[in-house]
């Protein structure tokens, strides 16, 4: 029996010797995406299964990791099912742990490397790929209204909204930098802020903030540029930009928008893989 367990378990994992309590679980890979010269990127777990995790489960493991995000993957077929949940809560869409996801797929082997891969998510179907070192996603464009500067950004020169978004353009990075994470939760924010500045038309600088969600400071956001993105080209013309992140880990996205959606993508890093129990959380 176990010498057939050992087969089965080697066609399976590509390891040789059975371990039962890994066969009870589902897979697990941490990755640090968005990484580039200095920069650390932002952290994501994802947990791929065949079958879905109750909420409960899925809320106390990214409430444990403390990653910005940690996406949930289930396999199922001809569908692959994905929800994004920050240390408190879920959320509608997430940009890096998207990426994360297809470079767990590959190194899964779920997927081949560059293929493009469909996600069904709470905004719809996504389309993604990663070759286990680069990724990218699919985004869609969304649009947001101008609005007066709040009070509490005094040096912002404009600003925009959209549900659940404040954006804030900034005239320079010193300005941008100038905001105090401490002094947005006494102002009561109940959603997320994107601040940029446009640096040249190929570049931008922005910072991200969701303390509502329990995230202080994002250290790097793909979803942000669904709606930076089309503001960039109805303001400037940009259809393609580099956009640095400047949290404390910093990161880079790049940027393509285009008449399907906005693609960001960028490089990943694996940090770490092994099995989550449902049970355990």
């Amino acid at each position: 029996m176990s010498v057939r367990l050992d087969r089965w378990w080697a066609k399976r994992t590509g390891q040789s010797t059975y371990d039962p309590v890994a066969a009870m679980s589902d897979s697990f890979y941490s990755f640090d995406v968005f990484v580039g010269d200095r920069h650390r990127g932002n952290s994501a777990g994802v947990v791929i299964t065949h079958e879905p995790w109750p909420d409960a489960s899925m809320q106390g493991l990214a409430s444990e990791l403390g990653f910005s995000e940690t996406a949930f993957i289930t396999i199922d077929p001809g569908n692959l099912y994905l929800r994004w949940f920050t240390p408190t809560t879920e959320v509608d869409l997430c940009g890096h742990a998207t990426a994360a996801t297809a470079a767990a797929l590959v190194a899964h082997g779920e997927v081949a490397p560059n293929s493009e891969i469909a996600v069904v998510t709470r905004s719809g179907t996504l389309r993604c790929g990663s070759d286990g070192h680069h990724a990218w996603v699919a985004l869609p464009g969304l649009s947001c209204i101008p609005v007066a500067v709040p009070a509490w950004a005094a040096l912002a020169q404009a600003a925009w909204e959209a549900p659940g978004w404040t954006l804030l353009e900034f005239g320079d990075r010193d300005s941008l930098l100038s905001i105090s994470s401490s002094s947005l939760a006494h102002v009561g924010i109940g959603g997320l802020i994107a601040a940029f500045v446009i640096e040249t038309p190929t570049q931008c600088a922005l910072r991200v903030f969701a303390p509502a969600l329990g995230i202080v400071e994002d250290p790097v956001t793909g979803s942000a540029h669904s709606y930076i993105a089309p503001l960039l080209r109805d303001r400037i013309g940009a259809t393609r930009y580099r956009a640095e992140q400047c949290s404390q880990r910093g990161g880079i996205v790049e940027v393509l928008h285009e008449a399907q959606g906005v693609i960001v993508s960028g490089v990943l890093a694996l940090t770490g893989q092994g099995w989550k129990d449902r049970g355990d959380y």
